[in-house]
């Protein structure tokens, strides 16, 4: 087993921000996902008093029961969890790629079934819309932008004085 004092490189009278600066020289010193691993048992080792106590009666020889041995790091996250062999680099690449896929799918979901952003490119509703074209007294430059809430109308009909968009028939197409 290793000296865990040794592998942070901190001495046996240390206090806990001594061990807690050890371990972060330590761990930012490598690369290596299966030393981080160690590092991180001799953190988790020294930095709690009991388990610190325990180990300090064993390298002693106080006490025959050796340390608290080392739990396998487990993640709930499947991407981890499919690249934990890769190196750290091709880990890190792949968890932004999924995170920004992720991101743009919740994104275009939300658009396609929730709401949606449409232009409507005449003053036909004037009192609500303030003009489709750039004019005096036009409050945009361009025409009005609306927000139409498609999932609303799956539980309940459109109220008076909402904005609702319709789908061009094909027929009235140009």
């Amino acid at each position: 087993m290793s000296d865990y004092y040794a592998m942070l490189g901190v001495p046996r009278d240390s206090s806990a921000t001594q061990i807690e600066d050890g371990f972060r020289r330590a761990t930012g010193a490598t690369w290596d996902e299966e030393r981080r691993r160690e590092l991180q048992v001799a953190y988790q080792t020294l930095a709690d008093p009991e388990r610190r106590r325990r180990y300090d009666d064993w390298l002693a020889g106080e006490s025959s029961p050796a340390p608290v041995e080392r739990r396998e790091f487990h993640s709930r996250n499947p991407v981890d969890r499919l690249t934990k062999r890769l190196p750290h680099g091709w880990r890190v690449t792949i968890d932004w790629i999924v995170t920004i896929v992720g991101a743009i799918a919740i994104v275009l979901a939300i658009k396609a079934w929730v709401v949606n952003p449409y232009r409507i490119p005449s003053s036909s509703m004037e009192p609500t819309l303030h003009c489709a074209r750039p004019a005096s007294g036009c409050e945009t430059r361009f025409s009005d932008r609306v927000l139409s809430n498609r999932l609303i109308y799956h539980f309940r009909d459109p109220e008076r004085g909402e904005i609702v968009v319709f789908e061009t028939p094909p027929a009235a197409r140009v």
